[in-house]
């Protein structure tokens, strides 16, 4: 489980059950990894999760070439519920399905399954009688090592050639109640079929030899020791020798426990729970703090259930006490630590009478959430630390955490981002949760941590409108493209990874039209410093959804310019209009709607709130609007149009046209936002000005009429005037 937990200890349980599910759907299913899963969930307690899961793996492996699997999960899930009554059928249910039928019934009915036996020994006798086939080494409590030579499915009998008894015949239920299956490394085999190993092994290092019976076949006396090592591997005259230098370097070995009577066995312990009392002398003499909390963390995993004494948990508190007088002040992250080790422990008060004297645990985290020092201190400690004080410190005080929370938003890392957005969610305080979020992507300046918690949560995302897809795409493409360190760049790499999920990448493009999602693969295009070949990759997954994209990747290939480039522009005085008019959705009309949600809320019953589904509804529109405004002002470029040609009707000219009446009418065509009837100022994209388009003097057109339309003739193009300039510019006209 060592490579698999650094991966799932960082995410939530719901993000681990995420993870679990779509493992279910990989070639080949990563079976180690998620049974390494179901172990770490019932050794945190959430056994619910974990035979969850298990039911889930266990339908997936009930085929005969995953039985090896099926039977590993069938036994972790035996320890997990304890043997429960149902538990025996379920089994034998799953294992009829993977094994062969004829050869299936035989072994289930030599498994103890129809007796009283537990289903955890049925699996175990099970797995024993599906192993055994001819050079198979095994071991008898009487008869020692083994190898079969024989095994008969149709009297149900094996033959085994033992150590002190050859070609000797046992039936499959009393062979899967007494044997074990070993492996080639174990002593007995290596004594068995490679003597010479054990030899070397006996002579240069006799202690090593020891510890290898002891971990193979548990507690031994001294006169089975003896009797294994004189067979075969030393001469009975070496034995004296052999055993007085295995001695002496046990005797140094902390988990080796000689008796002092020869006839008690030699144990090994399976755990570090005994060396607490040296692990408790060397706390007591130990001054660096780090040091001092990994020892107090090695002795509380060891204590267990069971807990500390009373004089073992006193030196505890001492000890925390020293830590948080002796850090350094740049180390907040180990005082945080020491003070949620004390609160796991029940310690409201720590003290150490030689250093500090009495510390109150709740006066400490306070201190904690003093301006700026808890995002000082959580950018110290890794995600699952910092989880675990951010906890603690809503016990202490929800108010003042709510408060810290909504003013560090984009400061904090992964790991507390998540947890924060819940805590501050279960406080009703979500509205303001998302205000604060939306100033940063609406400034762009959310960063990498506050961009992964988005596209993790991109629902959620969308529902609030903290800013729109597109908006958020690119963001994360800007992100993806600058160079980072440390904690930003774990989080940039978590990022690259989400980009590669189909299923994440084809929601999130579902949710932008067509022109949105070509800007999005022109931004992936362009974008420079991004490495390119994941630009490539990823503008590759992006065609693959939208196949109409690749006309717009095929610009970068070929690096020549598209034939037609649709700019869009329109004059100064529309562009800061509508910048003015985002300025006021931003700092007024959508903290107003916040603040109605919020009085809202105090009525109570939000089902039937009246005030509240309007203030939310109108909350959507600002939102989408916001959204609409943004998008507009990155895709529509503002200009003075002082370059314009004039050579032909087009942006940036006065024409003239006669009517066929004898009338004359002039008109100035500017940008798409650009409209003035008084002025006669007319958008590029009106219906009249792309009829005129690229026509010169004395050119005939039918252009639109109230009737239809009626054939004129283009009579003059000129240069804008100057009252149109001051127009542009954003003088209105006297």
């Amino acid at each position: 489980m060592t490579e698999l937990l650094p991966i799932i200890r960082d995410k939530s349980l719901a993000d681990i059950e995420e993870w679990f599910m779509s493992g279910m759907v990989r070639e080949p299913i990563p079976i180690h990894e998620m049974t390494d899963t179901i172990s770490y969930l019932a050794n945190i307690g959430e056994n619910k999760l974990a035979v969850s899961c298990a039911d889930l793996l266990q339908d997936c492996l009930s085929t005969e070439e995953h039985v090896e699997n099926l039977i590993s999960i069938l036994s972790l899930r035996c320890r997990i519920e304890n043997d429960s009554s149902n538990l025996k059928n379920l089994c034998r249910n799953s294992l009829k399905k993977a094994l062969p039928e004829r050869r299936g019934l035989i072994l289930m009915k030599n498994s103890g399954f129809e007796t009283d036996t537990s289903a955890l020994e049925c699996v175990r006798r099970l797995d024993v009688l599906r192993k055994l086939a001819p050079g198979v080494l095994c071991l008898d409590k009487t008869w020692g090592a083994g190898e079969v030579k024989r095994v008969d499915d149709f009297y149900e009998k094996v033959t085994i050639d033992f150590d002190k008894k050859k070609d000797h015949q046992m039936s499959f239920a009393y062979a899967a109640e007494t044997l074990e299956i070993i492996s080639e490394d174990h002593v007995l085999a290596l004594r068995r079929m490679k003597p010479e190993i054990l030899k070397e092994i006996a002579g240069n290092d006799p202690a090593r030899l020891v510890l290898m019976i002891l971990n193979n076949l548990g507690p031994t006396r001294v006169e089975d020791l003896k009797d294994i090592v004189e067979d075969g591997i030393i001469p009975s005259s070496d034995w004296k020798r052999f055993w007085d230098s295995a001695r002496k370097s046990l005797r140094a070995n902390p988990l080796v426990v000689i008796p002092a009577k020869r006839s008690d066995s030699i144990r090994l312990l399976e755990s570090i729970a005994d060396k607490n009392l040296e692990k408790l002398d060397a706390l007591v003499m130990e001054r660096d703090p780090d040091s001092i909390l990994r020892l107090i963390g090695d002795i509380v995993q060891a204590a267990g259930k069971t807990g500390l004494a009373a004089d073992c948990l006193a030196e505890v508190s001492r000890r925390l006490a020293y830590v948080v007088h002796a850090s350094d002040p740049s180390r907040l992250d180990l005082v945080a630590k020491a003070v949620v080790m004390a609160q796991k422990l029940d310690l409201a008060e720590i003290e150490d009478a030689h250093q500090t004297g009495v510390l109150k645990t709740n006066t400490i985290l306070r201190s904690l959430l003093e301006t700026g020092r808890f995002t000082q201190t959580v950018r110290l400690m890794p995600a699952r630390d910092a989880r675990d004080l951010l906890k603690i410190l809503m016990k202490c005080d929800t108010e003042k955490v709510s408060d810290v929370l909504l003013g560090c938003q984009a400061d904090l890392n992964v790991g507390v981002l998540g947890e924060s957005v819940e805590a501050l969610v279960s406080m009703g305080k979500g509205d303001l949760c998302a205000d604060s979020m939306r100033q940063a992507f609406g400034s762009r300046k959310a960063g990498m941590a506050l961009l992964y918690w988005a596209c993790r949560n991109i629902r959620r995302f969308v529902e609030w409108s903290l800013a729109s897809p597109a908006s958020l795409l690119e963001q994360v493409i800007d992100a993806l493209s600058v160079k980072t360190s440390g904690e930003d760049l774990k989080v940039q790499n978590q990022l690259s990874s989400l980009l590669e999920q189909k299923s994440w990448l084809e929601e999130v493009l579902g949710m932008l039209n067509s022109e949105q999602r070509s800007a999005v693969l022109i931004k992936v295009r362009d974008a420079q410093a991004m490495n390119t070949g994941y630009a490539r990759s990823l503008m590759a997954r992006m065609i693959k959804i939208y196949p109409n994209l690749v006309s717009v990747a095929a610009y970068n290939d070929t690096h020549d310019e598209p034939q037609e480039k649709h700019i869009r522009f329109t004059s100064w005085r529309s562009y800061n209009e509508r910048r003015t008019q985002l300025r006021i959705l931003v700092e007024k009309e959508i903290p107003e709607n916040s603040r109605e949600i919020a009085v809202a809320r105090s009525y109570g019953d939000l089902r039937e709130n009246a005030e509240y589904k309007a203030a939310k509804e109108h909350q959507g529109i600002l939102h989408r609007r916001r959204g609409e405004i943004e998008c507009d002002l990155k895709e529509v470029k503002g200009t003075d149009f002082e370059k314009c040609p004039h050579d032909v009707a087009g942006a940036g000219t006065m024409v003239t046209i006669d009517r066929p009446n004898g009338k004359s009418e002039t008109y100035c065509i500017l940008g798409e936002w650009d409209r003035d009837e008084k002025l006669g100022i007319i958008s590029n994209q009106s219906r009249l000005a792309k009829i005129l388009n690229g026509h010169r003097p004395g050119d005939n057109l039918q252009l639109p009429a109230i009737d239809g339309e009626e054939n004129c003739v283009l009579k003059e193009i000129r240069p804008i005037t100057e009252d149109i300039r001051a127009w542009i510019m954003g003088a209105e006209k006297a």
